[in-house]
């Protein structure tokens, strides 16, 4: 089922603010976030020296996938089937990879994937072979460890060995996750983007102003805050991004009315913005809560949010982050003062 169906049928199912994914598998919160800054900050840390850090967040993220959404009946299934026509299927149908086919003989698993995302951006990455790690970890609850991987732009083969070592990570648990990103009421907001071509769906995939958005359950960007590696480097790669896409002469008004519609579009949660001279305060309510056990961090997204917000003035950095119930605040400042946030803008 392609993603259009999906959203047709009512599968991919969207709140104010959150997109909840009831394919196949257990429902899950995916967020929308662009390909091109996702895909450009893994490079980044790969680039100086963090590669195998990239390798093991991916790793966990695919474990706490399988684990915490694959029905118990399913795990009953051959792997063969569960690797192609389960997981293989779920991620073409939201258009992370373009197809995948997987061999195994013995402990050894062999995995053809094309148009796989992030290797399409960037080419040969660690995370994208630590992401299979972690699926077939799932799925065996064995520890697999990638012994060769041949990858390029269009197409990618690894080949996987299983250990005799029990991999496992920690969950909240299907029930905490599932009770924490409920959303309420009913909203058409990303189909009515879509009817509009606001964000034009071609091949499977997503298109916002020209830039590839890639729709994917919100874990990740959990486990990229609670590492926080090269953090920075997600604002310069956000600025750079959003400057092709943004009006420069466009009013302040408009600027946060795009950023507003861009985040709760996006899956990001319920919005609000506040702004005045030397401040500006996103309010989110019911931000995508992740998988992991323990905390939840927003850095990544704050990061992203800053770059945005650089493209009104190269002067703001992020004051902080405050947390209360199920209400998100990210602070941005000029100077590191608030002041003068103005009132609340609701556009």
């Amino acid at each position: 089922m392609r993603l259009s169906e999906s959203l047709r049928k009512n599968i991919m199912q969207t709140a104010p603010g959150g997109i909840t994914n009831r394919f196949k598998i257990s429902r899950r919160r995916d967020v929308l976030f662009f390909e091109e800054i996702l895909a450009g900050y893994i490079k980044a840390c790969e680039d100086a020296g963090y590669g195998t850090q990239m390798k093991r967040i991916a790793k966990e993220w695919g474990f706490l996938y399988v684990k915490s959404f694959l029905p118990e009946f399913m795990e009953k299934l051959p792997k063969r089937i569960l690797l192609n026509s389960v997981m293989g299927k779920v991620l073409m149908n939201i258009g992370l990879l373009g197809g995948l086919r997987a061999g195994i003989k013995g402990s050894g698993i062999t995995l053809s994937v094309r148009d796989e995302a992030v290797t399409r951006c960037v080419g040969e990455n660690q995370f994208c072979m630590g992401l299979w790690e972690g699926v077939i970890s799932g799925l065996y609850r064995r520890d697999a460890e990638a012994i060769s991987a041949s990858q390029t732009r269009e197409k990618s083969v690894y080949v996987f060995s299983l250990r005799d070592a029990r991999f496992d990570r920690e969950s909240k648990g299907k029930g905490r996750y599932i009770a924490l990103n409920r959303t309420f009421g009913e909203n058409g907001e990303l189909k009515r983007c879509l009817r509009m071509r606001i964000i034009i769906l071609k091949e499977n995939r997503m298109y916002f102003r020209g830039k590839s958005v890639v729709l994917g359950e919100n874990t990740l960007f959990h486990l990229f805050g609670l590492k926080k590696i090269l953090a920075g480097r997600i604002a310069e790669l956000s600025y750079s991004c959003f400057r092709d896409v943004i009006d420069p002469d466009s009013s302040l008004d408009s600027k946060m009315v795009m950023l507003k519609n861009i985040l709760q579009v996006f899956g990001w949660g319920e919005i609000t913005i506040r702004y005045g001279a030397k401040g500006v305060t996103v309010e989110i309510r019911n931000p995508p809560y992740g998988m992991q056990k323990g905390e939840d961090n927003w850095t990544f997204l704050a990061n992203a949010v800053l770059g945005y917000i650089l493209l009104v003035d190269r002067r703001y950095r992020i004051f902080g982050m405050r947390k209360s119930g199920r209400v998100l605040e990210m602070l941005y400042s000029i100077g590191g003062v608030m002041k003068g946030k103005g009132a609340a803008r609701r556009e």
